[in-house]
């Protein structure tokens, strides 16, 4: 028999979905009744937008909360809370963006930073998943090579396996951590000065070669993702990464290039500004269309980081656990993030080379003994550096 707490929960799970189904088959008749009583189509986007916010918002929270009482690896929930976060934080942004046409670009840019914070957590959840950075490289390093997909194999030579190859898809994944915030701002500045132009593809216009920019680092560090799994595959097979890969990428990636089909649509005048909209454009429609449309798939999308990030998993009675609110204060610590950027700013200063010495033998009798420092790949993986001295200019202290 389940225990008293699992059956409530039960309980108030079966309402929650009963109440669910009926919100969704009314919303449609809500919005024709709406529609009847000349109510305008924002007016009955963002109330249908609202609904399902408010049906996503409580899935998140009691996901989140099931992992806070669950608190037995904090190294992984950490990461797993901060991508669970981000339907709570894509769902009420896009609201009060459609709420609020004006303000949207400024509402909007907290969800575009997020993304970028998603992306990082979920990679350092993978690690922290198989042990570590060292672990995984020491565990990858006898691996068969991973070689390049087409087109990148065409420019790419393979990564050496091990801690050059975990390092690389790293820093690729953290391109886009980097660049994201950086557009961001960028296209506030445009906008500030008029020159942005969101959703036209007009050449005078920032949005173009921004989205282009975008579009770059998106795929590197995408692809990146893929590579680490190909590599890391049977390490992370336990934890059943399918579907964790798949939710992270369906919300972070699916919803740029969602953005860019609509402003296709616009450029090709399918989608229009309604006369019913007099103080909109064309470009505020693609926008609240795209903040719509985000709404609703939070919801589900909801739903779906419930199964792949399901607290069960960590629900092990013979593990401590934290209380509910230490666990809480501890999810919101983000010294991790400041010490990993400091530390890797310090490795880069204090970076210490182990080279493979050999003795080149002599052209000629008499000539100088010579030696040979091999480097392992350092700043260009594709490049073998080699340092020749002759035994004169080497200094050896013997204890």
């Amino acid at each position: 028999m389940p225990a008293a707490g699992a059956r409530w929960r039960n309980f108030f799970r079966g309402v929650w979905l009963v109440t669910t189904a009926l919100v969704i088959i009314a919303v449609p008749w809500m919005s024709l009744a709406m529609k009847k009583q000349d109510y305008t189509i924002h007016a009955i986007a963002w109330f249908t937008a609202g609904v399902f916010v408010l049906l996503a918002l409580p899935i998140s929270a009691y996901e989140i909360a099931q992992h806070l009482d669950s608190y037995t690896k904090p190294l992984e929930q950490k990461k797993i809370i901060r991508i669970l976060m981000m339907v709570p934080i894509y769902a009420v942004d896009s609201w009060l963006a459609l709420r609020f046409k004006n303000v949207a670009i400024y509402i909007n840019t907290l969800r575009e930073c997020y993304e970028a914070y998603v992306i990082y957590s979920f990679f350092e959840y993978l690690l922290a998943y198989v042990g570590g950075e060292t672990r995984l490289g020491e565990e990858i390093e006898l691996k068969p090579q991973v070689e390049h997909v087409f087109p990148f194999s065409l420019a790419l030579k393979p990564w050496r396996m091990g801690q050059t190859f975990v390092k690389n898809c790293k820093v690729g994944v953290h391109n886009y951590v980097v660049v994201q915030p950086i557009l961001t701002m960028t296209a506030l500045f445009c906008e500030w000065g008029g020159y942005y132009g969101e959703g036209s593809f007009n050449p005078q216009k920032a949005y173009v070669y921004l989205t282009f920019v975008y579009n770059v680092s998106q795929i590197w560090a995408l692809y990146c993702l893929v590579m680490f799994y190909r590599a890391a595959h049977e390490e992370l097979q336990p934890m059943k990464p399918f579907a964790k890969f798949a939710c992270v990428k369906a919300v972070v990636f699916f919803s740029f290039w969602q953005s860019v089909a609509i402003a296709i649509l616009v450029k090709f005048n399918v989608i229009r500004s309604q006369e019913t909209l007099s103080n909109y454009d064309v470009d505020d429609v693609a926008t609240g269309i795209q903040d719509f449309l985000i709404c609703i798939e939070m919801f589900f999308a909801a739903i779906a980081h419930g199964v792949a990030f399901s607290a069960s998993e960590y629900a092990d009675p013979t593990m401590p656990k934290k209380p509910f609110f230490h666990s809480l204060l501890d999810m919101c610590d983000i010294t991790d993030i400041t010490s990993d950027t400091w530390g890797r700013v310090a490795s880069a200063k204090d970076h210490v080379i182990d080279g493979v010495v050999s003795i080149v033998p002599r052209k000629a009798p008499g000539s100088p003994r010579k030696i040979r420092i091999e480097m392992p790949d350092f700043l260009d993986d594709n490049v073998e550096h080699s340092l020749l001295l002759t035994t004169d200019e080497i200094r050896t202290d013997r204890q």
